[in-house]
């Protein structure tokens, strides 16, 4: 694992893990488990992830034309 750089909102991260698999499905199993493993060390070390958010504004427009 090592700190890969920093992105938008967020530290980059990479992880590298290797895995027998014999079909891709299984292969998706086992990247999941990984993954899912990776979170619960972060949350029992106290710490929590930021997950990405967006804000949209949404103008209402009446069709008239103000000049």
């Amino acid at each position: 694992m090592r700190f890969d750089g920093f992105d938008d909102a967020a530290l980059k991260i990479e992880i590298y893990a290797y895995a027998i698999a014999e079909t891709w499905p299984e292969f998706l199993e086992i990247r999941q488990d990984v993954l899912f493993k990776v979170m619960e060390i972060i949350e029992n070390s106290g710490t929590r992830l930021a997950l990405p958010t967006e804000v949209h504004y949404k103008a209402e427009f009446d069709g008239s034309r103000e000049s």
